[in-house]
């Protein structure tokens, strides 16, 4: 055929699908509980909606072709029906990422391993798909300045109401957070009267993770089996 494409036996698009995937996703493509993730740069992996993935489909398909019975080519015409064919057929042959243990902390270049403060690059078993917005160079050259005054005033705050074993519990939580695992399924309820440091607390927290890495729900929203339907 003249131009760019493959040809495919008319209404085939079980094999569509498979090159699709290929040529548009090499690096892979998942679906987790009705949720779509292909690997961006860096090997994070990032949410795709249905409409960017039809978007994809339909950009493919159109510069495929068919071939009939006898053996004349036809431009595939990408209509609705078609692609949801196409998609169908993703999402059967969807396969899962060999997830491995995650340690360290996801930055924007790497996992860093705050032990020995070493960055290794992402791998795609590692499933990350969010860090947070710091470079190694970034947090290294922090580490370096140091902010002595800064670190005495935040445990001073943490010490006027917080006993040692919170203050250690607080720092293991803001870890966990950091660290991006939700393995542990671990939630914190910070409680005690208005003005005692609650809202610093996770206002800290917020600033070292980044705004857009937060969801907020309010106490209702957990009244009755446990808002299974929030995600």
């Amino acid at each position: 055929p003249e131009g760019d494409g493959s040809v495919f036996r008319r209404g085939d698009s079980f094999h569509l699908a498979q090159v699709f995937l290929e040529e548009s996703f090499p690096n892979g493509l998942i679906n987790l509980l009705g949720i779509w993730w292909a690997p961006g740069a860096g090997t994070v992996w990032h949410n795709l909606s249905r409409t960017e993935l039809e978007g994809k489909a339909y950009r493919f398909c159109a510069d495929q072709w068919w071939v009939g019975a006898e053996g004349k080519l036809v431009r595939i015409s990408a209509n609705a029906g078609l692609i949801n064919d196409v998609l169908h057929a993703v999402t059967a042959s969807n396969v899962q990422v060999d997830r491995q243990p995650f340690s360290g902390i996801p930055l924007m270049d790497g996992k860093f391993d705050p032990l020995t403060g070493k960055l290794a690059p992402f791998q795609l078993g590692d499933f990350v798909t969010w860090t947070l917005p710091y470079t190694y160079g970034q947090v290294m050259d922090s580490a370096d300045a140091g902010d002595q005054a800064g670190e005495r005033q935040w445990l001073d705050f943490l010490s006027e109401g917080s006993s040692d074993q919170d203050i250690a519990l607080l720092q293991e939580f803001f870890g966990y957070c950091l660290s991006g695992s939700t393995e542990h399924q671990k939630s914190l309820w910070i409680y005690g009267p208005p003005g005692c440091g609650k809202s610093v607390i996770f206002k800290v927290l917020i600033a070292i993770v980044g705004e857009n890495r937060v969801a907020a729900r309010q106490a209702e929203n957990f009244r009755s089996n446990f808002n299974a339907d929030l995600s």
